[in-house]
């Protein structure tokens, strides 16, 4: 996903929580907005609301927005800037397991792009890569 298109679905905006937002915005980013949607129609079913669970399930996800705080926009964007940058490890089932950003690769590409993150906005960096690991390896929580 090219950095510029994934910051045009996200706006400035404010909620409360502490990395709340950051994770949730990673979760967007690794799942396009799907997993929420797969999630909804699975509890439908389960709830015995099958029509209700159709619909979702043929639901496209439209591109809404995501609101971000101000306070996160830098990390965010820096997340975006290196959000190529992944070790994965070939499973012999033939998935992919996503082990986390390439370190070394993420301070190049937050250098080339001219950012600089403060220990706190680093940390902030890495709430989001363990959100997207997750979602990417299908961990839910």
């Amino acid at each position: 996903m090219g950095a510029e298109r994934d910051c045009a679905r996200l706006f400035r905006g404010d909620r409360k929580g502490r990395h709340g937002k950051l994770k949730a915005a990673a979760r967007l980013w690794a799942t396009g907005g799907k997993a929420e949607l797969d999630e909804a129609a699975s509890d439908a079913e389960q709830f015995g609301f099958d029509e209700l669970a159709d619909r979702l399930k043929g639901a496209g996800v439209k591109d809404q927005g995501f609101g971000v705080w101000r306070q996160n926009w830098d990390i965010v964007i820096a997340f975006l800037s290196v959000s190529s940058q992944w070790r994965v490890v070939p499973l012999a089932s033939g998935a992919t397991y996503w082990q986390g950003l390439d370190y070394p690769a993420v301070e190049i590409g937050l250098k080339r792009a001219g950012l600089d993150l403060s220990p706190v906005q680093w940390r902030g960096l890495q709430s989001m890569e363990a959100e997207a690991r997750n979602a990417l390896n299908g961990v839910r929580g």
